[in-house]
C-alpha cells in the first residue's frame, strides 16, 4: 500500500468515528429527554394531560430503542482502537523515514549548508554596517520641525519603523474657516494677510475643501488653506492665527464705518445727523470689511453718520456730533 493510500484510510477512519460519535450523542440526548418527560408524567395530575404526556413518552422510548445505543457505543470503542493503531503505525513510519532522510545527506547537501553559513555571515556583516550607520544619527531630506515622537529614547526598533513626524518648515499654512456668506467670494490664488502673534505674513489660498465642518457655535464653515509665502522661526505650529483675505479693492470709494450700517426689510440704511437732529437715510452698499462699508448711493462725501446704536424712536431727536462719523474714501473687502 502506498503512503498516500494509507493516509487516506486514516482520514476515512476518522470520518467513521465522527459519525458514530454523533449517533451516540443523539442517543444520550434522547435518554435525557425521556428522563425529564418521565418526571413530568409522574407529577401531572390532570388525567387528559397525563395521557398525552405518557403517549409522547412511549414514542420517545421506542425511538431510543431503535437507536441501539449500547451497540453504537461498543462499535465506537472498537473503531477508536483501530484508529489509535493506525496513528501509531504512521508515527513509526514517519520516524523511520526521517532517519533515512538524515542519512542521505550527500556532498551537494553539505555544500548547500556551507553556502547558507556564508550567506548568514554576509548578512551579519551587513547588519553591523547598518548599525554603525545608525549610530551616526539620522538626517532628513529637508528642514523641518518635529511635531510628534513615536519611540522612547534608547528603544530598539526594527528597520523601517517610524520614529518622528517631521513638518516641512518651508511649506507652512493656516486653515481658515469661511462662512456660507463669504465662501462664494473666495477663489484659489487669492492673496491674504496672516497675523500670528505680533507678526504679519503674506499668504495665498492654495486649497478650498468641498466638505464643511461645524465650528464651536454649531455653524457650518468651509475650511480654506492659506499657504504662508515666507514663513520664519516666529511661525509656531498649532497656534491660532487671524486671516484677512483680500476679496476685492476699489480706489476712491465713498465709505462709512460698518458699525453705522443697518439692514431691514426695506433694505440697508444708516442714521445721519442733519440740522442737529437724527435722520434715517436709505443707502445702497458695495464692498465692505469689518471696519468700513462702501456706499454707492444715498449719502454724499462730508455727510455725518451716527456710529452709536440708534433705534427708530430716536428719529427727529436732537443730537450732538460727538457720536457721528464723517463719510470718507477707500474700501477693501476682506473675509476675516
Amino acid at each position: 500500500m502506498s503512503e498516500a493510500n494509507f493516509f487516506e484510510l486514516i482520514e476515512e477512519q476518522r470520518d467513521v468515528i465522527k459519525d458514530l460519535q454523533e449517533k451516540v450523542s443523539r442517543a444520550a440526548n434522547k435518554q435525557n429527554d425521556i428522563a425529564v418527560l418521565q418526571n413530568r408524567v409522574s407529577m401531572e395530575v390532570d388525567p387528559d394531560d397525563k395521557d398525552d404526556l405518557q403517549a409522547t413518552l412511549d414514542m420517545w422510548k421506542g425511538e431510543y430503542k431503535n437507536m441501539n445505543a449500547p451497540e453504537k457505543e461498543a462499535e465506537l470503542a472498537k473503531q477508536q482502537t483501530r484508529l489509535n493503531d493506525m496513528e501509531t503505525y504512521r508515527s513509526q513510519y514517519e520516524s523511520q523515514r526521517q532517519t533515512a532522510d538524515n542519512q542521505m545527506i550527500d556532498a551537494s547537501a553539505q555544500e548547500e549548508i556551507l553556502t547558507n553559513k556564508e550567506s548568514a555571515a554576509l548578512s551579519k556583516q551587513k547588519d553591523e554596517e547598518t548599525l554603525e550607520e545608525a549610530s551616526d544619527g539620522l538626517q532628513a531630506d529637508y528642514d523641518g520641525i518635529i511635531s510628534e515622537v513615536y519611540v522612547e529614547e534608547g528603544a530598539t526598533v526594527q528597520k523601517g519603523t517610524a520614529l518622528f513626524k517631521l513638518e516641512d518648515s518651508n511649506d507652512m499654512a493656516v486653515e481658515a474657516m469661511i462662512s456660507k456668506y463669504d465662501i462664494d467670494k473666495v477663489t484659489l490664488g487669492q492673496k491674504a494677510k496672516i497675523a500670528i502673534a505680533a507678526n504679519t505674513y503674506n499668504g495665498t489660498i492654495t486649497k478650498i475643501d468641498q466638505v464643511t465642518v461645524t465650528d464651536t457655535s454649531d455653524k457650518a464653515k468651509v475650511p480654506v488653506t492659506v499657504t504662508i509665502e515666507k514663513p520664519d522661526a516666529r511661525v509656531y505650529l498649532g497656534i491660532e492665527a487671524d486671516v484677512d483675505i483680500n476679496i476685492a479693492s476699489k480706489e476712491s470709494a465713498l465709505t462709512i464705518p460698518t458699525s453705522a450700517v443697518y439692514s431691514g426689510e426695506e433694505g440697508e440704511y444708516c442714521y445721519q445727523l442733519k440740522g442737529g437732529a437724527v435722520q434715517k437715510t436709505m443707502i445702497e452698499t458695495g464692498l465692505a470689511n469689518s471696519t468700513l462699508t462702501e456706499v454707492t448711493s444715498g449719502i454724499e462725501l462730508g455727510d455725518k453718520v451716527i456710529t452709536d446704536a440708534v433705534t427708530e424712536d430716536k428719529i427727529g431727536v436732537k443730537a450732538v456730533e460727538e457720536a457721528s462719523a464723517t463719510v470718507e474714501g477707500n474700501a477693501n473687502e476682506n473675509a476675516d
